[in-house]
């Protein structure tokens, strides 16, 4: 039983445990550390560089980075453009249309 559940519940690169080329090491390590940072924005509401985000960005960001755990390339890949983009969509909400409001000292 215990081979048959290995083989369909647990999947992990084996790079994480630096087996492989060192390229695909250090390819997974960098998507280890970002799937890790999309989680816990997503847990905890708050992103590095933006700030307080809402409920359904904290959702997206939580599956974008979900996604890049999965060893899959195509998924992990889609994980990481869903990041980008909603990354993307904040940073030119708040600093593109010049809503941020500068108060000089007087």
């Amino acid at each position: 039983m215990w081979p048959r559940l290995r083989r369909t519940v647990i999947r992990f690169n084996l790079a994480l445990t630096l087996h492989g080329g060192a390229l695909e090491i250090v390819l997974t390590i960098i998507e280890a550390l970002i799937g890790i940072t999309l989680i816990a924005s997503g847990l905890e509401g708050y992103l590095l560089g933006i700030g307080r985000i809402g409920v359904i960005v904290r959702l997206i960001l939580f599956v974008a980075g979900s996604l890049l755990a999965y060893t899959d390339r195509i998924t992990a890949l889609s994980g990481f453009f869903l990041a980008l983009a909603v990354i993307v969509v904040l940073s030119i909400g708040k600093f593109g249309s010049g809503c941020v409001s500068v108060q000089r000292d007087k």
